[in-house]
């Protein structure tokens, strides 16, 4: 990442953004959300120290004027509230890590702030190779792999997608990792489908050594209904294929 150097207030800052209805408010000195936008980015690139714009200035050079009343420029990024961050729909958490740094360091990225929907979409997008990954894995029948991402901080969609083509391959290699899954510490009320996929992959296995864990997921009144379901339906295969 490269930056551009910009002062920082000596105290407390003023939400400084003439979109924003806040009335200039006051925002405590290492936080708020900082909004770059791309012309400030264009013009800061030639010039990324104070030194550099104050030449630049005595030259007659102006900054960009984009946000600001006639005859105004602009050299730095705006200091915003989170209601004006809000308002121009910016990504809250990537605003807010600039200004943190910004506050620390007197730097800023030279890169425009994402919008909330770029990130969602680079998420997606993300999201959408790292399923094709898994994707591959199972046409490679790679057990090893999927049970890696089955075991990883991934997403619950990819992990899910991990489980699912574990039970599709149906390798003996796969069993103590999806149960494990199930017996994974969770608190009552988070839910994601993961567990659904880790109980259905048991049953297209069809060891009857997942029946312990299957029976106590089934039995269990305080497991999401969808789990419960899952585990009751791989229980009947298990005891389908022993009979």
């Amino acid at each position: 990442m490269e930056y551009f150097e910009c002062d920082v207030p000596s105290g407390d800052g003023l939400c400084s953004d003439n979109w924003c209805p806040c009335s200039k408010t006051v925002i405590p000195r290492g936080t708020g959300y900082l909004y770059i936008d791309q012309s400030l980015v264009d013009f800061r690139s030639q010039y990324r120290t104070m030194k550099s714009v104050g030449e630049a200035m005595g030259r007659g050079v102006v900054g960009p004027q984009i946000d600001m009343p006639i005859g105004l420029f602009r050299w730095g990024p705006i200091l915003v509230c989170r209601r004006g961050a809000k308002l121009r729909n910016i990504d809250l958490k990537i605003a807010a890590a600039d200004a943190k740094y910004w506050w620390k360091t007197g730097e800023v990225p030279l890169r425009a702030t994402p919008l909330m929907y770029e990130s969602v979409e680079k998420e997606v997008n993300l999201l959408k190779e790292k399923l094709k990954s898994v994707q591959e894995l199972k046409d490679k029948g790679d057990v090893e792999q999927l049970i890696k991402v089955l075991r990883s901080k991934e997403s619950a969609g990819v992990r899910q997608a991990a489980a699912d083509a574990l039970g599709e391959i149906g390798d003996l290699k796969a069993l103590d990792p999806l149960i494990a899954v199930l017996k994974e510490k969770r608190p009552y009320i988070h839910f994601d489908w993961v567990y659904v996929a880790a109980a259905r992959a048991l049953g297209e296995i069809g060891d009857s050594r997942a029946s312990e864990t299957l029976e106590s997921i089934a039995n269990n009144k305080r497991e999401f209904s969808s789990v419960r379901k899952a585990a009751v339906k791989s229980l009947k295969k298990i005891q389908e294929r022993t009979d």
